[in-house]
């Protein structure tokens, strides 16, 4: 049997990215930081959920409405 799912990472800085369960990348790729919180999401047989997390920042570009930055809050385990 094979094991499938992710892992949900914040950074010190609150950016949120996600990455596979065999991956070992602990930094942020938007700016270096340290991952401070991570969430296994076990989807092998379907029975793992993401964590939502909690939205406490977006920076769009005033020009195009693009979405530049997003923080998150960290969640309390």
């Amino acid at each position: 049997m094979s094991f499938e799912g992710y892992y949900q990472h914040l950074c010190e800085n609150g950016h949120y990215w996600c990455c596979d369960a065999y991956c070992d990348n602990d930094t942020c790729n938007e700016c270096g930081g340290n991952s401070v919180w991570e969430n296994l999401v076990d989807q092998t047989n379907d029975t793992g959920k993401p964590v939502h997390l909690i939205e406490v920042h977006k920076k769009q570009c005033i020009l195009c409405g693009n979405v530049l930055e997003v923080r998150y809050e960290i969640p309390i385990t």
